[in-house]
Formats: structure tokens, C-alpha cells, sequence
């Protein structure tokens, strides 16, 4: 009697079947078979006077180790979130309450009438300018 566990091995068909054919679009020609590059519209092309760009010099690096510790264990959740709520907080709060934050909601709004109250706008609008910026922070 001949053994039969070989022989239905090889009858058995592949797990790797061909993609199905994609039906060729006007609009949207297929680049990856070659001999189809000609067939792109022109917005799509590369003129031949524009450099070919490096992408390894476009990539920045990934930082695996952060300055500020994890609030939790096995998350990426750290305390500059914490600091972030705090820091939202603390401007509402000066927005809100200060007479600083209500000269600077009085001459974004209306800087004639902040003029007219006897606020220097322009005064108070770099001031808050500088204040965002300084809490953008920079490179």
C-alpha cells in the first residue's frame, strides 16, 4: 500500500495567489508597471531642473527617552501633560480674573474703546504677544 501524505501535499494549491488585475483608469494611470511614467499628467512629473531631494536629510529623530518621568507605568503619559493642564488653568484664570486679562480681552476686542478707557492697546497687544510666545516656547 502506498502512503498517501505526500502525494495530497503537493495537490494541495498555494497560499499565494496573484492580485487581482486592477482595470486601468484614464485618471489614474498605474505607475508601478513600467512604460506607464509617460502617461501622468503633467502636475505629477518632476521637471528636470528641480534637484532630487534627499529624504534621509528630511527625517527627524525619534527621542526615546523623555526628559520628564511617565506618570504611569507601561503608558507614554508623562507630567508635561500635567503641566500643560496647569499652565491652561493658570492663564484662564489670569484671563479671567486679573485686570491684566481684562485689558488684554478689552483691546483685542475693541482697541478704540481700550483706548478710550485709557489702555494703551498697543502697549497691551505685544505684551500679550510676548506672553504667548513665551509660552510657545521655542526649538
Amino acid at each position: 500500500m502506498k502512503a498517501r501524505c505526500c502525494s495530497t501535499i503537493s495537490t494541495l494549491p498555494t497560499l499565494r495567489q496573484a492580485p487581482p488585475e486592477r482595470p486601468v483608469s484614464p485618471i489614474f494611470p498605474r505607475t508601478d508597471t513600467p512604460g506607464t511614467a509617460p502617461l501622468l499628467p503633467p502636475w505629477q512629473k518632476t521637471p528636470w531642473w528641480v534637484p532630487k531631494a534627499d529624504t534621509s536629510a528630511i527625517q527627524t529623530q525619534r527621542i526615546e527617552t523623555g526628559i520628564l518621568p511617565r506618570l504611569f507605568t507601561g503608558y507614554t503619559l508623562h507630567w508635561g501633560f500635567v503641566i500643560a493642564i496647569v499652565t491652561v488653568i493658570t492663564i484662564l484664570f489670569i484671563l479671567k480674573k486679573t485686570t491684566f486679562g481684562y485689558r488684554a480681552r478689552m483691546g483685542g476686542l475693541n482697541p478704540r474703546f481700550a483706548e478710550y478707557g485709557g489702555i494703551n492697546s498697543q502697549r497691551m497687544m505685544y505684551g500679550v504677544l510676548l506672553l504667548s510666545g513665551a509660552l510657545a516656547g521655542s526649538d
